[in-house]
């Protein structure tokens, strides 16, 4: 029973031209990818900067494997097109809400006043001014708060 699967699974790559042992060698190895890729749009969200290129490399993850399936498959019943389109449906709808619970999850953790919710440090960058004088101003300052240049780069930029 069981070997009457796999050459009938096996069957279906050699009927349509797509190895299926590829296929399952992408699915599983974009894998890791996928989920370094929905961890980066986690973290991208939460500093609210741009998301454009963590979606685009979630998406490639979840469809790298259907690619695959296209470019090399010949005479794919149009069923075959109706699953990928519902499966990357589902994938989307479901990374988007992991994605959302992820990102809910910390506005939760620290309105519940638990000792789990730790402040995230700020990451801002000063604004870039026209006139450029800010940075020389802030690397003369001496301030060790200031977003200038190392003291040691201070050092070498002053005039002897």
């Amino acid at each position: 029973m069981w070997q009457a699967l796999v050459d009938w699974f096996l069957g279906l790559g050699a009927d349509y031209g797509v190895d299926p042992i590829i296929f399952g060698s992408i699915s599983v190895g974009a894998i890791p990818f996928f989920w370094a890729s929905v961890a980066w749009l986690v973290r991208t969200l939460r500093r609210g900067r741009p998301i454009v290129l963590p979606v685009i490399a979630t998406a490639l993850c979840v469809l790298s494997a259907y690619v695959y399936l296209f470019l090399a498959g010949e005479g794919l019943p149009s069923w075959v097109y109706g699953a990928v389109a519902a499966l990357v449906g589902y994938s989307a709808y479901s990374t988007w809400a992991t994605v959302r619970r992820a990102t809910s999850s910390e506005a939760e953790d620290a309105s519940d006043g638990s000792l789990s919710a730790r402040p995230r440090p700020e990451h801002s960058r000063p604004e870039p001014s026209l006139s450029g004088d800010s940075l020389a101003e802030d690397s003369l300052s001496g301030d060790p708060e200031s977003e200038g240049p190392a003291p040691a780069a201070r050092a070498s930029k002053d005039p002897a």
